[in-house]
């Protein structure tokens, strides 16, 4: 057996029983972001099942073990050759998750493993997070038109989780949302980050970030007025603005309306 963790495989010898922590939503079970630490995972089991594809990677069904036996089926994007993600990249990736989260914003909860292929023998790195799928179908669904989540109820999240982005030091980007099938309804969710890491890797200077994010508003402006609807883009900029805590950021946006 084999124990993942962030940039090595370690060979372990399987524990005896292991107390349950305190703060456990069910007995033997770790809380959800515990569950995603490397240092709590045993194993990662993926399937061919594909659940999704994009520029970046395919995104396959998996089964993640931890330490302390908790079976989590999971989402594991495999990277495509030309990405190259390698120790650096990862690297950068799993600071972009790690801010994210911490900034509270509503990504899928995850990290980055290195994970050895037993069909071809090569180690890769993947990112593996939660999933969401019923009848092994995700229930993600296209991509959020900005428009339409500038309304009620999609508004709050959507400014909440686009203002947090924003202070973790990345910029969103028109393709980033998704709709997500709940069963008691749709949410707007960040679920493609590729572009977003891209625009920032967390260490980005004002004048990267704010052309990234200047590219993403002015496309939601452009948008909004031929749709005849700029005022849907108007309360959007109202909202977003006392939650940017950055001062430069915060005028570059006011200049918008």
């Amino acid at each position: 057996m084999t124990r993942l963790s962030a940039g090595v495989i370690i060979p372990i010898h399987k524990p005896g029983p292991t107390p349950v922590p305190k703060g456990t939503d069910l007995v033997g079970r770790l809380p959800l972001h515990e569950c995603f630490n490397p240092k709590n995972i045993r194993s990662l089991q993926v399937s061919r099942a594909l659940l999704g594809e994009g520029d970046y990677g395919y995104v396959q069904r998996g089964t993640m073990t931890s330490t302390h036996e908790t079976s989590l089926p999971v989402a594991v994007k495999r990277f495509k050759a030309w990405v190259g993600m390698d120790h650096r990249k990862a690297a950068v990736y799993q600071t972009a998750i790690t801010r994210l989260l911490k900034e509270g914003v509503d990504i899928p909860v995850g990290c980055m493993l290195r994970w050895d292929n037993p069909a071809t023998g090569i180690t890769e790195w993947v990112q593996v997070s939660e999933v969401f799928e019923s009848g092994g179908q995700s229930n993600f669904y296209g991509d959020v038109k900005f428009l339409d989540a500038m309304v009620p109820p999609h508004l709050p999240a959507f400014v909440s989780n686009f203002a947090g982005i924003i202070n973790a030091g990345y910029a969103p980007t028109i393709d980033c949302f998704h709709w997500l099938e709940t069963g008691h309804g749709r949410i707007a969710k960040p679920l493609d980050l590729d572009w977003v890491i891209e625009s920032g890797s967390g260490l980005t200077t004002y004048e990267t970030q704010a052309r990234s994010l200047g590219f993403t508003l002015h496309t939601a402006q452009s948008d909004a007025e031929k749709a005849g609807q700029m005022d849907r883009f108007v309360t959007f900029i109202q909202s977003l603005m006392p939650l940017i805590r950055s001062s430069s950021i915060q005028a570059m946006v006011a200049a918008f309306i």
